[in-house]
């Protein structure tokens, strides 16, 4: 699908705006604080319910209202369709109503139906320079849109692990303690297995297109194996701890860049543009996947991408894009001169 246009309603710092986009590029571009994220985080809240920065659903709102609405218009094989959400807040509950062509949809209906977006922005450089969970959250985003089993037995895994972790928390008795997570270690064991596997699944494949022009990054997966042994050797830590020490949640993976025949991970001693760059190869292979997954091209969000990138680096994100329909962020009035396709220009002022 193509997104048309997008409309919205005391979302943000808009109190009412309509946009319309181009089916190949559309530059956003503006000064700092006039609203270029907050149009893109937009467009995700339409395609996946939710913002991408927002600790709270409340944040989503302007200030002092207490309903927002966004709609979107479509089109497919010339068939236009209208997904529209909207958040009321009343007695402190954020209600939530979705619909397509007007017509209500539960949120598991209404995302299978939508466009697939994909997302670059300066906030998720956490996950290559923040901590361990930040990167199992970004890769755990990509497995459970394109995997409705992986997210089954991620959300089982989590569940069984708080109560196993509540279990430890409780029970003094290290030998009833023993008893009562027979159970809870068997389950977390055969969970685990789907999780990393799928994980392991998901390295291998970015291992296999490692190049991004003439740069050449690598993922590497540091799994933490979980099993009887495993258990039974971490069991008095975690009696100290009070938690569960071994398992898909102590996961980590490194992204590499090659230089000098020398592979350097780029989450110590990288520079901001290489973390870019990094971050940059680990969207065009999720798109790759995206695309061999589920036989569509998703929609392309890239919020501030240019920033610290030379201008050979912008000539090659641009190169890469072209094919897919693209918005994009940015202060730079004249990174129009390098663009040699098809696009439209959105200027946001204060």
């Amino acid at each position: 699908m193509i997104l048309k246009s997008i409309e919205l309603t005391n979302f943000r710092n808009f109190d009412k705006a309509r946009f319309n986009f181009n089916p190949f590029l559309t530059v956003i571009v503006g000064n700092n604080s006039v609203g270029k994220t907050n149009l893109i985080e937009a467009i995700h809240f339409l395609l996946y319910g939710s913002g991408f920065r927002e600790s709270q659903r409340q944040e989503l709102f302007l200030t002092n209202t207490t309903q927002l609405n966004v709609e979107g218009l479509f089109i497919q094989a010339e068939e236009n369709n209208l997904f529209r959400i909207i958040l009321e807040a009343r007695n402190g509950v954020i209600y939530t109503s979705l619909a397509i062509n007007k017509i209500k949809k539960r949120l598991f209906d209404y995302l299978s139906y939508c466009p697939i977006g994909v997302i670059f922005s300066p906030f998720l450089i956490y996950a290559i320079d923040g901590q361990p969970s930040d990167r199992r959250e970004l890769i755990d985003k990509v497995l459970t849109k394109l995997d409705i089993e992986y997210k089954k037995h991620l959300t089982s895994y989590e569940t069984a692990l708080k109560k196993r972790n509540k279990l430890l928390e409780k029970e003094k008795n290290p030998d009833k303690l023993k008893d009562s997570l027979t159970f809870w270690d068997g389950y977390l064991i055969a969970e685990a297995k789907y999780i990393q596997e799928k994980r392991s699944e998901f390295v291998e494949f970015y291992n296999q297109h490692p190049k991004l022009d003439n740069k050449e990054f690598s993922l590497e997966y540091k799994p933490n194996l979980i099993n009887h042994d495993t258990l039974k050797a971490t069991f008095e830590k975690q009696l100290y701890i009070k938690k569960t020490l071994v398992g898909p949640q102590r996961d980590d993976f490194q992204i590499y860049i090659k230089k000098n025949e020398l592979n350097i991970n780029v989450h110590h001693f990288g520079s901001r543009s290489e973390q870019r760059l990094a971050l940059f190869w680990f969207i065009i292979n999720q798109i790759k996947l995206i695309e061999q997954t589920k036989n569509t091209k998703p929609i392309l969000l890239l919020d501030d991408i240019f920033s610290e990138l030379d201008l050979s680096n912008k000539a090659l994100i641009l190169k890469l894009i072209t094919n897919y329909q693209t918005i994009v962020t940015t202060t730079e009035i004249h990174l129009e001169e390098i663009i040699d396709f098809p696009h439209t220009i959105i200027k946001l002022k204060s």
